[in-house]
């Protein structure tokens, strides 16, 4: 069964493609659900209300961050193997790059 237009179907597919072999197939509607939840965030962060097609890159590009970093939830930092990794806060870094692209419009 395929989406419609409504429901993002090429931004979910363009996402998927570029996670690769990081996709697992049985996870699609946790990619769905991601992106609608970064969809949220960045339209009430830009508060648009036309143009919104200007947010699809950061969104795409939060949703795979988020997808990404599943089951780190709440961790910071950690080291494996003596590699240490650092998480950031997605909605932060997404909200700032949103500002820096002047996507934010103000009351």
């Amino acid at each position: 069964m395929k989406e419609n237009k409504s429901n993002n179907y090429e931004e979910i597919e363009a996402i998927i493609a570029n996670l690769d072999f990081n996709y697992k197939k049985e996870d699609r509607n946790v990619v769905k659900d991601i992106y609608k939840d970064i969809e949220i965030n960045a339209l009430n962060i830009s508060k648009l209300k036309v143009g919104k097609e200007r947010l699809i890159p950061i969104i795409k590009k939060y949703t795979r961050i988020e997808y990404m970093r599943r089951g780190n939830e709440g961790v910071s930092s950690s080291s494996e193997n003596g590699i240490n990794y650092t998480y950031e806060d997605v909605i932060k870094n997404m909200k700032q790059e949103i500002i820096d692209q002047r996507l934010r419009r103000i009351h």
